[in-house]
């Protein structure tokens, strides 16, 4: 386990965690008050980073990359529900992409969040330096959006 720092605005915890046996990372966020704990679990051996909150502390955005494999990164964002002095973390979404991995990113306001990310273009070339970078904008989308056919007509 290591610590990774106290997430002020929530009085939250953050430790990372690495199964090596089941391959798999975890962040742990741990209520400092109530000792709860919610477990942001990556599909790589490699856990989570520390999580960025958005601007008005609606949600928590956290993500990994797998250093194993070209082209590989996760992101988990986290809801914050807030019912006066007390707040609860809810799933929100979880996605993993196999088309580059994460660089940085940055909240813009609660509705959108930036990403700087790489490909590598080549799969027999394990230089971190020699990926293209792209920047790109991710956005809530403002109903939801059907899955299935039929679905929201």
């Amino acid at each position: 386990h290591y610590y990774l720092g106290f997430l002020k605005p929530l009085n939250l915890y953050l430790v990372s965690h690495i199964n090596g046996r089941h391959e798999f990372g975890v962040l742990l966020v741990i209520d400092r008050k109530s000792g709860k704990t919610f477990y942001l679990t990556s599909p790589f051996d490699y856990p989570c980073g520390a999580p960025f909150i958005s601007p008005k502390n609606k949600f928590l955005l956290a993500y990994s990359n797998d250093w194993h494999e070209h082209n590989k990164s996760f992101i988990s964002i986290l809801q914050i529900k807030t019912s006066g002095k007390h707040y609860q973390l809810r799933h929100f979404i979880s996605m993993e992409m196999d088309t580059w991995t994460i660089n940085e990113v940055a909240w813009i306001n609660d509705d959108n969040f930036v990403l700087s990310v790489r490909e590598n273009t080549d799969p027999d070339d394990y230089n971190r330096e020699s990926r293209v970078t792209y920047f790109l904008k991710a956005t809530k989308a403002e109903k939801k959006i059907p899955t299935e056919p039929g679905e929201n007509e």
